[in-house]
Protein backbone atom coordinates (compact mmCIF):
# COMPACT_ATOMS: atom_id res chain seq x y z
CA UNK A 1 0.00 0.00 0.00
CA UNK A 2 1.48 3.35 -1.02
CA UNK A 3 0.66 6.97 -0.24
CA UNK A 4 0.89 9.73 -2.82
CA UNK A 5 2.73 12.76 -1.49
CA UNK A 6 4.02 16.05 -2.90
CA UNK A 7 7.10 18.07 -1.99
CA UNK A 8 7.97 21.57 -3.22
CA UNK A 9 11.41 23.18 -3.03
CA UNK A 10 11.25 26.98 -3.28
CA UNK A 11 14.83 27.76 -4.19
CA UNK A 12 16.74 30.91 -5.05
CA UNK A 13 16.69 30.24 -8.79
CA UNK A 14 13.85 27.76 -9.38
CA UNK A 15 10.81 26.21 -7.75
CA UNK A 16 10.67 22.42 -8.00
CA UNK A 17 7.89 19.89 -7.50
CA UNK A 18 8.11 16.17 -6.83
CA UNK A 19 4.98 14.02 -6.62
CA UNK A 20 5.70 10.44 -5.62
CA UNK A 21 4.15 7.27 -4.29
CA UNK A 22 5.80 6.13 -1.05
CA UNK A 23 5.23 2.62 0.27
CA UNK A 24 5.41 1.32 3.83
CA UNK A 25 9.11 0.47 3.49
CA UNK A 26 9.99 4.00 2.42
CA UNK A 27 10.49 3.16 -1.26
CA UNK A 28 9.80 6.17 -3.47
CA UNK A 29 8.32 5.98 -6.98
CA UNK A 30 8.34 9.41 -8.68
CA UNK A 31 5.16 10.31 -10.55
CA UNK A 32 5.78 13.95 -11.50
CA UNK A 33 8.94 16.05 -11.56
CA UNK A 34 8.71 19.71 -12.55
CA UNK A 35 11.15 22.58 -12.22
CA UNK A 36 10.24 26.17 -13.10
CA UNK A 37 12.90 28.92 -13.24
CA UNK A 38 11.77 31.81 -11.03
CA UNK A 39 14.90 33.80 -10.16
CA UNK A 40 13.48 34.48 -6.70
CA UNK A 41 16.82 35.89 -5.57
CA UNK A 42 17.05 38.44 -8.42
CA UNK A 43 17.82 41.78 -6.76
CA UNK A 44 18.13 40.23 -3.30
CA UNK A 45 21.89 40.63 -2.94
CA UNK A 46 21.68 44.31 -3.87
CA UNK A 47 18.60 45.25 -1.81
CA UNK A 48 18.24 42.62 0.91
CA UNK A 49 14.62 42.12 -0.19
CA UNK A 50 12.65 39.72 -2.36
CA UNK A 51 11.42 42.01 -5.14
CA UNK A 52 7.77 42.25 -6.10
CA UNK A 53 8.52 40.79 -9.54
CA UNK A 54 10.51 37.88 -8.13
CA UNK A 55 7.76 37.04 -5.65
CA UNK A 56 5.19 37.12 -8.44
CA UNK A 57 7.23 34.65 -10.51
CA UNK A 58 7.58 32.27 -7.57
CA UNK A 59 3.89 32.50 -6.67
CA UNK A 60 2.91 31.78 -10.28
CA UNK A 61 5.15 28.70 -10.27
CA UNK A 62 3.60 27.59 -6.98
CA UNK A 63 0.14 28.00 -8.47
CA UNK A 64 1.13 25.66 -11.31
CA UNK A 65 2.52 23.15 -8.84
CA UNK A 66 -0.58 23.38 -6.65
CA UNK A 67 -2.76 22.56 -9.67
CA UNK A 68 -0.69 19.44 -10.34
CA UNK A 69 -0.91 18.40 -6.69
CA UNK A 70 -4.70 18.64 -6.85
CA UNK A 71 -4.81 16.86 -10.20
CA UNK A 72 -2.87 13.91 -8.80
CA UNK A 73 -4.93 13.69 -5.58
CA UNK A 74 -1.98 13.85 -3.20
CA UNK A 75 -2.72 12.78 0.37
CA UNK A 76 -0.27 15.28 1.83
CA UNK A 77 2.01 18.04 0.64
CA UNK A 78 4.72 20.28 2.05
CA UNK A 79 7.08 23.00 0.88
CA UNK A 80 10.54 24.06 1.99
CA UNK A 81 11.95 27.53 1.37
CA UNK A 82 15.71 27.91 1.30
CA UNK A 83 18.55 30.42 0.93
CA UNK A 84 16.81 33.39 -0.69
CA UNK A 85 13.88 33.38 1.73
CA UNK A 86 16.18 32.74 4.71
CA UNK A 87 18.21 35.84 3.94
CA UNK A 88 15.53 38.27 2.74
CA UNK A 89 14.28 40.90 5.15
CA UNK A 90 10.76 40.23 3.87
CA UNK A 91 11.17 36.45 3.78
CA UNK A 92 8.74 35.87 6.63
CA UNK A 93 6.03 37.87 4.87
CA UNK A 94 6.55 35.89 1.66
CA UNK A 95 6.35 32.59 3.55
CA UNK A 96 3.11 33.69 5.21
CA UNK A 97 1.67 34.55 1.79
CA UNK A 98 2.60 31.10 0.45
CA UNK A 99 0.82 29.44 3.38
CA UNK A 100 -2.24 31.68 3.07
CA UNK A 101 -2.61 31.39 -0.69
CA UNK A 102 -1.96 27.67 -1.13
CA UNK A 103 -2.93 26.23 2.27
CA UNK A 104 0.32 24.27 2.33
CA UNK A 105 2.74 23.39 5.12
CA UNK A 106 5.57 25.77 4.13
CA UNK A 107 8.70 25.94 6.25
CA UNK A 108 11.90 27.95 5.96
CA UNK A 109 14.76 25.51 6.63
CA UNK A 110 18.31 26.28 7.71
CA UNK A 111 21.39 25.43 5.70
CA UNK A 112 22.23 22.32 7.72
CA UNK A 113 18.78 20.84 7.26
CA UNK A 114 18.87 21.70 3.55
CA UNK A 115 22.20 19.88 3.19
CA UNK A 116 20.98 16.79 5.06
CA UNK A 117 17.79 16.53 3.01
CA UNK A 118 19.78 16.86 -0.20
CA UNK A 119 22.12 14.06 0.88
CA UNK A 120 19.28 11.70 1.71
CA UNK A 121 17.50 12.49 -1.54
CA UNK A 122 20.61 12.00 -3.68
CA UNK A 123 21.60 8.68 -2.11
CA UNK A 124 18.15 7.15 -1.59
CA UNK A 125 17.93 3.77 -3.26
CA UNK A 126 21.58 3.74 -4.37
CA UNK A 127 23.99 0.99 -3.32
CA UNK A 128 27.21 2.97 -2.97
CA UNK A 129 30.36 1.61 -1.34
CA UNK A 130 32.81 4.02 0.28
CA UNK A 131 32.53 7.70 1.00
CA UNK A 132 30.16 9.73 -1.14
CA UNK A 133 30.28 13.45 -1.91
CA UNK A 134 26.96 15.11 -2.70
CA UNK A 135 27.05 18.64 -4.09
CA UNK A 136 23.88 20.70 -4.47
CA UNK A 137 24.55 23.75 -6.65
CA UNK A 138 21.84 26.32 -6.00
CA UNK A 139 21.19 29.94 -6.81
CA UNK A 140 21.93 31.36 -3.36
CA UNK A 141 24.00 28.60 -1.80
CA UNK A 142 25.93 25.46 -2.63
CA UNK A 143 25.65 22.63 -0.11
CA UNK A 144 28.30 19.96 0.32
CA UNK A 145 27.66 16.65 2.06
CA UNK A 146 30.00 13.72 2.67
CA UNK A 147 28.65 10.42 3.92
CA UNK A 148 29.00 6.68 3.87
CA UNK A 149 26.41 3.90 3.62
CA UNK A 150 23.54 6.37 3.69
CA UNK A 151 24.76 8.20 6.81
CA UNK A 152 25.96 11.83 6.60
CA UNK A 153 29.38 12.38 8.16
CA UNK A 154 29.90 16.03 7.26
CA UNK A 155 27.81 18.84 5.79
CA UNK A 156 28.42 22.47 4.95
CA UNK A 157 26.18 25.10 3.41
CA UNK A 158 28.20 27.77 1.62
CA UNK A 159 27.33 31.09 -0.02
CA UNK A 160 28.73 29.87 -3.35
CA UNK A 161 25.37 30.07 -5.11
CA UNK A 162 25.46 30.72 -8.85
CA UNK A 163 23.11 33.72 -8.84
CA UNK A 164 24.96 35.27 -5.89
CA UNK A 165 28.40 34.77 -7.48
CA UNK A 166 27.35 35.89 -10.95
CA UNK A 167 25.91 39.11 -9.50
CA UNK A 168 29.09 39.79 -7.53
CA UNK A 169 31.78 38.97 -10.10
CA UNK A 170 30.48 38.81 -13.67
CA UNK A 171 29.66 42.21 -15.13
CA UNK A 172 31.13 42.19 -18.64
CA UNK A 173 29.30 40.86 -21.68
CA UNK A 174 30.97 38.53 -22.29
CA UNK A 175 32.70 38.28 -18.87
CA UNK A 176 36.28 39.57 -18.80
CA UNK A 177 39.16 37.18 -18.07
CA UNK A 178 39.96 38.89 -14.77
CA UNK A 179 36.30 38.60 -13.65
CA UNK A 180 36.27 34.85 -14.26
CA UNK A 181 39.65 34.46 -12.55
CA UNK A 182 38.41 36.37 -9.48
CA UNK A 183 35.22 34.29 -9.43
CA UNK A 184 37.16 31.01 -9.52
CA UNK A 185 39.61 32.17 -6.83
CA UNK A 186 36.71 33.13 -4.57
CA UNK A 187 34.95 29.78 -5.08
CA UNK A 188 38.21 27.94 -4.33
CA UNK A 189 38.58 29.88 -1.08
CA UNK A 190 34.96 29.21 -0.05
CA UNK A 191 35.31 25.46 -0.64
CA UNK A 192 38.64 25.20 1.19
CA UNK A 193 37.27 27.15 4.16
CA UNK A 194 34.07 25.10 4.29
CA UNK A 195 35.49 21.58 4.11
CA UNK A 196 38.57 20.41 6.06
CA UNK A 197 41.36 18.98 3.90
CA UNK A 198 41.05 15.53 5.49
CA UNK A 199 37.40 15.34 4.38
CA UNK A 200 38.29 16.14 0.77
CA UNK A 201 40.21 12.93 0.19
CA UNK A 202 39.40 9.22 -0.15
CA UNK A 203 36.06 9.79 -1.88
CA UNK A 204 34.64 6.88 -3.86
CA UNK A 205 31.72 8.65 -5.54
CA UNK A 206 30.55 12.13 -6.44
CA UNK A 207 26.88 13.00 -6.99
CA UNK A 208 25.69 16.40 -8.14
CA UNK A 209 22.31 18.05 -7.86
CA UNK A 210 22.61 21.19 -9.91
CA UNK A 211 19.23 22.66 -10.72
CA UNK A 212 20.55 26.18 -10.17
CA UNK A 213 23.25 25.60 -12.75
CA UNK A 214 21.37 23.13 -15.01
CA UNK A 215 24.45 21.41 -16.36
CA UNK A 216 22.63 19.93 -19.34
CA UNK A 217 22.03 23.38 -20.89
CA UNK A 218 25.64 24.33 -20.12
CA UNK A 219 26.85 21.28 -22.02
CA UNK A 220 24.69 22.22 -25.01
CA UNK A 221 27.44 24.73 -25.81
CA UNK A 222 29.54 21.72 -26.87
CA UNK A 223 27.10 20.35 -29.45
CA UNK A 224 27.19 16.58 -29.98
CA UNK A 225 29.96 16.02 -27.44
CA UNK A 226 27.95 17.80 -24.75
CA UNK A 227 24.75 15.99 -25.71
CA UNK A 228 26.43 12.62 -25.16
CA UNK A 229 27.66 13.67 -21.71
CA UNK A 230 24.23 15.03 -20.79
CA UNK A 231 22.67 11.71 -21.79
CA UNK A 232 25.12 9.66 -19.71
CA UNK A 233 25.15 12.04 -16.73
CA UNK A 234 28.92 11.57 -16.37
CA UNK A 235 31.06 14.71 -16.39
CA UNK A 236 34.82 14.87 -16.80
CA UNK A 237 36.84 17.88 -15.75
CA UNK A 238 38.15 18.26 -19.29
CA UNK A 239 34.63 18.40 -20.67
CA UNK A 240 33.43 20.95 -18.10
CA UNK A 241 36.51 23.10 -18.71
CA UNK A 242 35.78 23.00 -22.44
CA UNK A 243 32.20 24.10 -21.75
CA UNK A 244 33.43 26.99 -19.60
CA UNK A 245 35.74 28.22 -22.38
CA UNK A 246 32.82 28.23 -24.81
CA UNK A 247 30.44 29.97 -22.39
CA UNK A 248 32.93 32.67 -21.38
CA UNK A 249 33.37 33.63 -25.03
CA UNK A 250 29.64 34.03 -25.69
CA UNK A 251 27.53 37.15 -25.29
CA UNK A 252 24.44 36.96 -23.14
CA UNK A 253 22.13 37.41 -26.13
CA UNK A 254 23.75 34.38 -27.79
CA UNK A 255 23.24 32.24 -24.70
CA UNK A 256 19.61 33.32 -24.30
CA UNK A 257 18.89 32.32 -27.91
CA UNK A 258 20.90 29.07 -27.92
CA UNK A 259 18.97 25.79 -28.29
CA UNK A 260 18.52 23.93 -25.01
CA UNK A 261 19.16 26.95 -22.78
CA UNK A 262 16.25 28.54 -20.93
CA UNK A 263 16.56 32.33 -21.08
CA UNK A 264 16.35 32.61 -17.30
CA UNK A 265 19.29 30.20 -16.89
CA UNK A 266 21.71 32.01 -19.20
CA UNK A 267 23.11 34.50 -16.62
CA UNK A 268 24.14 31.68 -14.24
CA UNK A 269 25.86 29.30 -16.64
CA UNK A 270 29.39 30.72 -16.41
CA UNK A 271 29.32 30.90 -12.60
CA UNK A 272 27.82 27.43 -12.32
CA UNK A 273 30.33 25.87 -14.67
CA UNK A 274 33.23 27.53 -12.84
CA UNK A 275 31.84 26.25 -9.56
CA UNK A 276 31.72 22.69 -10.87
CA UNK A 277 35.35 22.82 -12.04
CA UNK A 278 36.55 24.23 -8.72
CA UNK A 279 34.63 21.57 -6.82
CA UNK A 280 36.22 18.85 -8.95
CA UNK A 281 39.67 20.31 -8.20
CA UNK A 282 39.01 20.77 -4.48
CA UNK A 283 37.87 17.16 -4.04
CA UNK A 284 40.28 15.54 -6.46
Amino acid sequence: MSTRVAAIDVGSDSTRLLIADVDGRGAVRPVVRNSIPTQLSAGLYETGQLTVAAQARALEALAQHAAQIEQHSCATSAAVLTSAVREAKNGAEFTAEVRRRFRIDAQVIDGRTEAELTYYGATLGRELEGRVLVVDVGGGSTDLMIGERGTPLFQASTEAGVVRKAARFLHGDPPRHEEVAALRADIQRVLEDAVPAEMRTSLAHGLMSADGWTWRPALSALGEEGAEAAQSGILSRELVAHALDRLVGARMAQLREAPGIHQARAPTLVAGTALVIETMDAFG
